[in-house]
């Protein structure tokens, strides 16, 4: 009975000091968030309070998984209680409860999503907390693809095109042949304003993860390492030899997942997969099986657009333009929904 008391006590006022951290967080930023204020306003000492988090950075770790969840927990909410109408309505829905959290609590948006704290990490395990979001989005995406018939693989081949050859070992040749088709002169007038010479708008990576790189974990978006190995071999083509080159850049199977390559070798960089390929390992690294890469870009894509219109709509960066953001954001879904 003591024990249970202990326990709840406990839990009291772990929770009691959570709020006022979020009181904090809302008025102040996260970098408001204090410890020995804190510990004031529950009429206690700093000391005491440290006997339930050991340092901010830990009461900051409750925060974001607490956050992770409630936002996951939403938008699962939406995607249960669409099942069985339309496609486009369940990614409306999806959409619209991510946009619903994001606004009823900017302050838990922006600690997620917004400036990283400098010198904090999220823990490891707040990453499968983040992945809940996107892996309810997947599944409504995948369940379209299904009822649309076959996925288009356009953006493959062009995918494919750009791929360079990948080396077998670190002591044989580099063919870098491929460099020829990219060392024509850039036309300048095509630059777009404030991009180094040499480099295009479009050369920039889209990293959906930069918004909480430091402080949240990958929203299941950011490329964490290769999957295990997959048992499938690891040696690539001999350098000149462009028939096994040809076979190497195959459309990969869409009935089978497994059938991509993905190296167990940690080694092997990121740059020597193709996209498709980079996509699989992200999603076998999130426990995401049997989707197709092209529904895991779609789902990519779909979350750095409308996060990018929501970071905006939350820092009330559309104010002065007087039109509603709730109309943008629509035209963003209906735009992910035609392409």
């Amino acid at each position: 009975m003591v024990n249970t008391r202990r326990a709840k006590y406990r839990e009291e006022t772990k929770e009691e000091a959570k709020r006022i951290a979020l009181e904090q967080l809302a008025e102040l930023g996260v970098e408001g968030i204090s410890v020995n204020a804190i510990a004031k306003r529950m009429g206690v000492t700093g000391p005491a309070l440290y006997r339930y988090f050991k340092n901010r950075d830990e009461l900051l770790n409750d925060l974001v998984r607490d956050a992770w969840s409630d936002l996951a927990d939403q938008v699962e909410g939406s995607v249960a209680r669409t099942v069985g109408r339309p496609h486009r309505e369940r990614v409306h829905g999806f959409a619209g409860a991510f946009r619903a959290w994001a606004l009823d609590q900017p302050h838990r948006y922006l600690l997620l999503f917004g400036t990283p704290l400098p010198g904090y990490h999220a823990p490891q395990d707040t990453i499968a907390l983040a992945h809940r979001t996107m892996s309810a989005f997947l599944a409504v995406l995948a369940e379209g693809a299904a009822d649309h018939g076959p996925v288009d693989h356009s953006w493959q081949a062009a995918d494919r095109a750009g791929d360079r050859p990948r080396r077998t070992s670190d002591r044989e040749p580099i063919d870098r042949s491929w460099q020829a088709a990219n060392a024509a002169p850039v036309d300048s007038s095509q630059q777009a304003p404030g991009t180094p010479s040499g480099e295009t708008a479009d050369t920039a990576p889209a990293d959906p993860s930069s918004h909480a790189a430091d402080r949240a974990p990958d929203d299941g978006l950011s490329q964490a390492g290769p999957a295990p190995d997959d048992g499938l071999s690891q040696a690539g083509p001999a350098p000149g030899d462009r028939s096994s080159q040809a076979a190497d850049r195959a459309p990969l199977d869409p009935s089978s997942q497994d059938s991509a390559r993905v190296p167990g070798d940690r080694s092997v960089p990121a740059a020597d997969l193709t996209f498709a390929e980079q996509l699989q390992a992200w999603a076998r690294s999130r426990g995401e099986r049997g989707l197709h890469h092209a529904v895991l870009l779609t789902g990519l894509r779909a979350f750095t657009r409308l996060h990018g219109v929501l970071s905006l709509e939350v820092a009330g960066q559309f104010g002065p333009m007087g039109f509603d953001p709730a109309l943008l954001y629509r035209a963003e879904v209906e735009s992910l929904l035609s392409d």
